[in-house]
């Protein structure tokens, strides 16, 4: 019993998650199977094929949370972050 209590994952292994969150992304994932097969059939409404992008997009936000990934941050292009000119006497090629 002490060497499991011991046991300590390999380096290169994925990261485990916990067994009640395995099962919810089990959920999340077995729901967006079901959403790409919905939404891959012929004939289907456009308006219910939106209804299917939408549902992707708040299974991918749950998977995110499930995961516990923060939320990309947002640009910032308030601060100026254009390039300084470079001093010509340092640049290594001058044309004539």
């Amino acid at each position: 019993m002490a060497t499991v209590l011991n046991y300590h994952a390999p380096v290169n292994s994925a990261v485990r998650i916990r067994p009640g969150k395995r099962h919810s992304i089990r959920q999340v994932l077995d729901l967006q199977k079901q959403l790409y097969n919905a939404g891959m059939a012929k004939g289907i409404a456009p308006s219910a094929l939106a209804q299917v992008s939408r549902a992707w997009c708040e299974l991918e936000e749950r998977k995110r949370i499930i995961r516990m990934k923060p939320k990309p941050k947002d640009v910032d292009v308030s601060k100026d972050h254009a390039k300084k000119p470079k001093d010509p006497r340092t640049r290594s090629f001058i044309e004539e």
